[in-house]
This record gives structure tokens, sequence and C-alpha cells, in this order.
């Protein structure tokens, strides 16, 4: 990712402010719905942080190849003895 300098805290100010509007108990949108949207909408270089169950079927890690072609970023939150980190979503080629 690459930031102008002083554009750091902006950045983590406004990605924290979107995580706590995080409501549960809103319905989730369906893999296709989402992928649907994502390609309409994402026009500028941005990262995609992914939440939920592992990655499993072969469409999903070909949306993500997709993004990544685009020049996007698409990072898994992993959890791990009680700590959440952020791992890269490598290519189909790369698996």
């Amino acid at each position: 990712m690459v930031l102008e300098a002083g554009e750091g805290n902006a950045q983590l100010s406004k990605a924290l402010e979107l995580l706590a509007r995080i409501d549960d108990t809103r319905p989730l949108l369906s893999f296709d719905r989402m992928n649907a949207l994502l390609k309409k909408r994402l026009t500028q270089r941005s990262v995609l942080i992914r939440l939920g169950e592992p990655i499993q079927p072969i469409e999903e890690m070909t949306f993500y190849q997709f993004l990544k072609n685009k020049g996007h970023e698409c990072y898994d939150v992993m959890l791990s003895d009680g700590h959440a980190y952020l791992s890269r979503i490598e290519g189909i080629q790369d698996r």
C-alpha cells in the first residue's frame, strides 16, 4: 500500500471507525452478491479486509485473484490463541 507522508493516521482512524460500525445483526451478503457489488464499485487501488469462514470455493479464490490483478490488496483476518492478525490473501498460483 502506498501512503503519502502524514496520511497513515487519517486512514487508520477511518478504518477503525468502519470496524466499529460492523453490525452482526444485519443480514449477510452472499458471496455472489458481494462479488458483483465490489466489481462494480472498486475502481481505484484499495485494500479489502475479509472477515468470515475460511476460504473454500475456487470461485472465491478466483475473485481475489481478479482483485489482485486489478491492483487491489486483499487480507484475511486470522485468529490464533485469542489474537487476531491480518494475513495477505495470495492468488491461486501462489497457493
